[in-house]
């Protein structure tokens, strides 16, 4: 009779441990090679690095939306309007005039210097040292009119790199130049030369467009959850070089792409799900500051998770929040456990530079999650290539157990996990006890 009963219930323990297994292993999986696929396309020389006003930055956005209209995640256009940067036709250059409005040297655009973005609020200028004048072995910083420029010498001499575009920067205008350009025109202003430089680029007021859509959960009085990223990048320079921000943000922008795909598959989530993409972060966070003020009321009591740049493994994976926060509080603190938890090689970082900012300024739970490898962005050689799968499946993996323990703790895919371990320990048992008890009859007969 006990072996009867014995093998009943390891029959149907071993049921339920095949049906636990078949649901772990149904449990969505990051979807690797469509992570590098849309991050391709994205940062692609089609959309010409995705600058702010642009009209292949719009495209971005359109692109952005069929993406997720392919996962069912019908997404609109937020618009407001901001000041961009819009280039003309010409090209920068800087001129040197002796005393007697001679042409005495003409630098080489792309070669000797490059505009920077930092801002463009007055695009020429000519001066001498008449004016006032600040100097040093790597800058050279002309006061005008109560206008400021800077002429700037990185001191690694890369003069690819571009900065982002901040409409309120101190500077009106900032051209980086080799070292050997610096040093010479400090020697025409001290020889009385004039200084000529000029960039066609001019600031007008465009409209611009976040790309917003939500996922409906049981229950829209839950604290709502926001996963975002920013697919704005930094443009074209003068010579045609593209800044196509593979890894800054066209990487951002796919991880939530493959997170929307995950939350799809995983099935209706406890609350709604804010799928953002944000428009003009290299702009100073223009579209999360839009975002926030427009959704404020829905979302004060929700959590924030932000990508930028994520695909590089070179690093440690990074939380990053804001300046004045800690470890030891909030949302960081959390997803830090996650990480050990796993044992992941991870590093804080307190700084305003992405979306979260506006967030926390607000005073809404936010971080972003960022592979800071900076050696590359914001020139040229962001590309596809140097981007990793694993930086995207090393995110996922902390990204998508925050998701399970946020949205979906009454559902048994919740507790899959410690189910099979009980499961798997109770076939054990009586399968144990199904032995000894067949042992004992065996006894008993002979």
């Amino acid at each position: 009779m006990k072996r009867k009963f014995y093998v009943t219930i390891l029959c149907t323990l071993t049921i339920l441990l095949l049906f636990l297994v078949n649901l772990k292993l149904r449990i969505p999986k990051f979807n690797s090679c469509s992570f590098i696929k849309v991050t391709k396309d994205l940062s692609s020389d089609f959309y010409k690095g995705r600058m702010i006003g642009s009209i292949e930055n719009e495209y971005a956005g359109y692109y952005i939306k069929d993406k997720l209209s392919t996962l069912g995640v019908a997404a609109v256009f937020e618009k407001y309007s901001a000041l961009c940067p819009v280039k003309g036709n010409s090209i920068p250059y800087i001129k040197v005039y002796d005393r007697n409005g001679k042409l005495k040297k003409e630098y080489k655009y792309g070669t000797d210097f490059k505009e920077d973005m930092g801002n463009f609020k007055i695009n020429s200028l000519i001066f001498s040292n008449k004016d006032k004048i600040s100097k040093s072995d790597y800058y050279i910083q002309v006061f005008k009119n109560n206008d400021s420029f800077l002429l700037l010498s990185p001191q690694d001499g890369n003069i690819s790199f571009r900065s982002s575009f901040i409409k309120d920067s101190p500077f009106d205008m900032v051209f980086l130049l080799k070292k050997e350009a610096l040093t010479e025109i400090n020697k025409f202003i001290a020889d009385g030369c004039n200084i000529s430089l000029s960039t066609p680029i001019t600031i007008e007021n465009k409209n611009l467009s976040s790309v917003v859509g939500i996922i409906k959960g049981k229950d829209s009085s839950y604290p709502p959850l926001i996963l975002s990223a920013h697919y704005d990048h930094v443009g074209t320079d003068f010579s045609g070089n593209i800044y196509n921000g593979a890894l800054d943000n066209a990487s951002g922008v796919s991880f939530v792409y493959q997170m929307a795909e995950y939350i799809k598959d995983m099935g209706q989530p406890k609350g709604d799900i804010y799928i953002v993409l944000f428009n003009g972060e290299e702009g100073g966070f223009l579209g999360s500051y839009d975002f926030c003020m427009n959704h404020f009321a829905d979302i004060k009591n929700g959590k924030v998770l932000n990508f930028d740049m994520i695909g590089s493994t070179s690093v440690p994976l990074c939380i990053m929040t804001a300046e004045k926060d800690s470890p030891e509080e909030g949302f960081a603190k959390e997803m830090s456990k996650i990480c050990k938890n796993y044992k992941l090689n991870f590093n804080y970082l307190y700084q305003n530079a992405s979306d979260h900012t506006p967030f926390r300024e607000a005073g809404i739970d936010a971080i972003t999650f960022c592979d800071d490898d900076t050696s590359k962005i914001h020139t040229p050689a962001d590309k596809i290539n140097i981007i990793d799968k694993e930086g995207g499946e090393r995110c996922f993996k902390v990204v998508s157990k925050e998701i399970l323990n946020y949205e979906y703790n009454d559902n048994i895919i919740f507790y899959v996990d410690y189910l099979i371990i009980a499961a798997s320990a109770l076939v054990i048992i009586f399968l144990a006890l199904l032995v000894r008890n067949k042992r004992r009859d065996f006894k008993s007969k002979a």
